[in-house]
């Protein structure tokens, strides 16, 4: 039986400018946490939490993101491009100018 990573409670924090590249975020809870700027290239966000994360110029190259809660996001100048988005909630979200995976 394979076992669950545990889950990381970040709520409300502050990771303005952090490399999460290819950190294995899944199920991590981000509510409300200032991601402006950090990079998840490449990294795992499977069914992360991101509500109301603020998470402009942030870097989602490549990343997973499938059936990730993102619901109010403020994601001006983003970057999704490659980043698996499926089953993503994207309600409510600010994505002026962000670029999406074609």
């Amino acid at each position: 039986m394979e076992s669950k990573p545990p889950r990381i409670d970040w709520r409300g924090a502050d990771l303005r400018g952090v490399n999460f590249q290819g950190v294995n975020l899944e199920s991590a809870d981000l509510r409300g946490a200032d991601l402006r700027e950090a990079n998840f290239t490449q990294s795992n966000l499977r069914y992360a939490d991101l509500r109301g994360a603020r998470i402009q110029q942030a870097n989602f190259q490549r990343a997973n993101l499938y059936g990730a809660k993102m619901q109010g996001v403020e994601a001006e100048l983003a970057d999704f491009r490659g980043a698996d988005l499926r089953q993503a909630n994207l309600g409510g979200a600010y994505l002026d100018g962000a670029m999406m995976p074609s």
